[in-house]
This record gives structure tokens, sequence and C-alpha cells, in this order.
């Protein structure tokens, strides 16, 4: 088993998209009063349950390891679970079985975290509890560990980058399009005609009142390793609450050219410029699993 650092501060030790190594390595038990299926989909390692053993563990998934835990403080597990599903999850640490996670679903995905105090790993059990009656399902995303110390000084260190953003301007302002992708100036000229009356009025109000609550926004400070998208299913929980700029910034972009708004159309442009400041921007909605580096593309590159 291979503790793979993500960060100064995270690991992950079971990527459960991994078709190849991941599920193999884990014993798989059923309860016999129980009714279910633990099996490999494209994205992570799917726990179908279709009928529950109550108060038992319906599924259980063991395995043997080694890893030494020292450097750590917090076992993580990123996974889906309904509500009506419970998570136990203990661990052999240092000769003893310890419960870390002993939780209930929420119809999300998440991370679960459990508190450890050890220095070494020596196997892992997976027990998931569900109701006599009724379907329920459970998505396994990854499973890793993180020094609590370490990760909230990461979490807490400041963007760099400011709002001024030198060279990156130029001294004069064009309210025309430069490439002419979705409309040249004549269709530019045609717009800020159409606009003056309904329907087309209202509809670029709204896009006003959205332009100006955003151009209070500071995109510099949200400049770092991932691009937002808040996507529950895979992102990371500390970056749900991060604001996704895509859509803003051709909103912004939009009303600033037709209204000929140079400080929208500014705003536009550091969107856009702290969005190809991020160090990684995702290929596929795969990217979002930590460590999944084969679909990332660097701005660097």
């Amino acid at each position: 088993m291979n503790n793979i650092p993500i960060n100064e501060a995270e690991t992950i030790f079971d990527p459960f998209w991994n078709h190849e190594n991941v599920l193999n390595q884990y014993e798989i038990a059923i309860h016999p009063a129980a009714k279910a299926e633990v099996k490999q989909t494209w994205c992570g390692a799917q726990v179908m349950i279709y009928r529950g053993a109550g108060d038992e563990p319906a599924v259980t998934l063991t395995r043997s390891c080694e890893m030494s835990v020292e450097e750590y403080d917090i076992l993580r597990f990123f996974l889906s679970l309904q509500k009506t599903m419970r998570l136990r999850v203990s661990c052999e640490l240092d000769g003893e079985w310890r419960t870390l996670i002993y939780s209930f679903g929420d119809d999300s995905t998440h991370e679960y975290d459990g508190h450890m105090n050890a220095r070494m790993m020596t196997g892992i059990q997976i027990e998931i509890f569900a109701p006599v009656e009724g379907r329920s399902s459970s998505l396994f995303g990854w499973m890793g560990m993180s020094n609590s110390k370490k990760q909230a000084e990461m979490e807490a260190k400041k963007s760099p980058y400011t709002p001024e953003w030198p060279g990156c301007f130029q001294s004069t302002t064009q309210f025309a399009p430069q490439l002419g992708i979705y409309f040249d100036m004549d269709g530019l000229e045609a717009i800020r005609k159409k606009i003056q009356s309904e329907p087309f009025l209202s509809i670029m109000n709204r896009l006003r009142d959205e332009a100006e609550r955003d151009s209070h926004l500071e995109p510099e400070s949200q400049i770092g390793t991932f691009i937002p998208k808040n996507d529950r299913r895979w992102e990371r929980d500390r970056d749900m609450g991060k604001i996704v700029y895509k859509n803003k910034m051709a909103n912004m972009a939009f009303v600033g050219l037709v209204d000929q708004n140079e400080a929208y159309m500014r705003m536009a442009c550091r969107m856009a410029l702290s969005v190809c400041h991020t160090t990684y921007w995702f290929e596929s909605i795969m990217g979002h699993f930590p460590g999944a580096t084969w679909h990332h593309r660097s701005f660097t590159e």
C-alpha cells in the first residue's frame, strides 16, 4: 500500500476509482440476512444494498496493510452515503482495533474524518449499515490521511496575487469585439438596439444586476491549486463555498462591452487571469478527485 501525498498536509492511500488495484485488496463479506453487491464503477467503488440487516452491518470490507501513520492525526474517507445508511470505519493501530469513524449519511458526498494517534496502521475495516427494507447505495471515492496542523496552515495561506495585474492591461480600452467569434461590430450595434425594447430589455437588466453584484468580488483571492466547480459529487469540502467564475466572467465581459463599462470589462479580465493562474485546470469531472493528476492540465504546460 502506497500512502501518496497530494499536498503538504494530506495523502491518499486507497483511490477507489482505480479499477485494477484497490477494491481487489479488500475481503468483502455480505451479511446472510442482507442482499447487496459491491462493484467497481468508472469513478469509484459502489455498494448497492437491496435489503439491509438492521443493526448488523450489511456489507463489510476488510483489508490488511502496513503504513506508518505517525505524521498524521486524521483518517479521511471521501464517499457518498444515503441518510438511511450508517458508516463505521475501524483501523488496527499499533496492534489494537479502534473505531475512528461512525456516522449516518446525509444523501450527499463529502469527507468523513476520524481522529487517531498512532505509529503504525496494519488493518482497515469498512462497515455499511442499511435498513432492512428499501434500496440504498454508497459510492467510495478515496481514503487517505491528514495532518490537521499542516492542513490548517495550508488553508490559511493567502493568495499573493492582487487586483492590479501590472503589465496585463492596455492604457486605453476598445469597446469593440476583437475576434468576432460570436458577433462583429455590426452585430454589437444590433444588440444595443435590441435591448432598447422588451423582452430583451428585461433580460439585459437582469444581466446588468448580476454584473453589478459580481463587480465587488476579488477573484485573485481564490487563486490556488484547483478551479472550483461546486459539484458535490467530486469537490473537496473546503472548496464547495468558492465562487465559480466561468459564467460570471462571460456575463461581465458581455455587459461591459455592450454598455461600454470599462470597470466591468476589467473585472472580466481579472477573473480570466485568476483562472489562468490556478495550478490545475480540470479536463474532466474525474479530475476533481485529488491525486488524479492524469486528468489535470497545468497552466504552465
